[in-house]
């Protein structure tokens, strides 16, 4: 096995795994899919939040797009192994 850069363990880490997204307010999850979804993000309902398909490095325009729209993320988490 060869050892990673910082930048590949970055982007390896968590690549292929969905984000958690929890909105300030849960009334906005469907304007918030209609959002990502003209971001270029696929998203699902979830619980209490929403899945997003993003690689590491499409965390900040996740972000933007949601903050561009008056969207307040509450907690952003990534989905890790079991």
């Amino acid at each position: 096995a060869r050892l990673l850069s910082r930048e590949e363990f970055a982007s390896e880490v968590g690549a292929g795994r969905p984000l958690w997204v929890e909105l300030e307010d849960r009334g906005l999850r469907p304007r918030a899919l209609e959002v990502l979804a003209k971001a270029g993000f696929t998203a699902t309902l979830n619980g209490l939040g929403i899945w997003v398909e993003a690689e590491p490095g499409r965390i900040a325009p996740l972000l933007g797009a949601l903050d561009a729209a008056g969207i307040s993320v509450r907690d952003l988490r990534r989905e890790t192994a079991s």
